[in-house]
């Protein structure tokens, strides 16, 4: 069963399903070099250009967002008239709590916001060090 729902809605966390479809994420990138391309000659032609694949773009990832979801009702569908109660309340939150971005960022000792890997991998280094000995010292 749970084969069949991987099959049909595709094992992606949150809602990467859209921009990892190839058709979808070429469009994305043609967009993207449209941009760029107006960007760098700032002439009216080129930003016709762009406002054209944009519009394209927008249209298309959201006619495959629709169908993402279409099938994710459909399964939910399914699992319902099996009974299977407890994957369908949890495919239901799924699609209720929709996307949560996934930040990555901490304070530095002085308050400050890094947003740096290496800096927070530091960071929470240090943390732990200062944890782990004030524990050792309080035995």
């Amino acid at each position: 069963m749970r084969n069949t729902a991987i099959d049909i809605l595709g094992y992606e966390e949150g809602r990467k399903i859209i921009k990892n479809d190839l058709q979808c994420r070429i469009l994305l990138e043609q967009k993207s070099k449209a941009c760029q391309a107006y960007l760098a000659s700032l002439m009216r032609v080129k930003r016709a250009e762009y406002e054209e694949t944009r519009k394209w773009t927008y249209t298309a990832c959201r006619k495959k967002k629709r169908q993402v979801i279409n099938h994710q009702l459909i399964a939910i569908e399914e699992e319902q008239k099996e009974r299977n109660l407890r994957l369908t309340h949890r495919m239901v939150q799924k699609i209720k709590e929709g996307y949560k971005p996934h930040t990555v960022q901490c304070k530095d000792m002085k308050g400050n916001i890094i947003d740096d890997k290496e800096q927070i991998r530091g960071r929470w280094k240090k943390h732990f060090e200062e944890t782990l000995s004030e524990n050792k010292t309080q035995k």
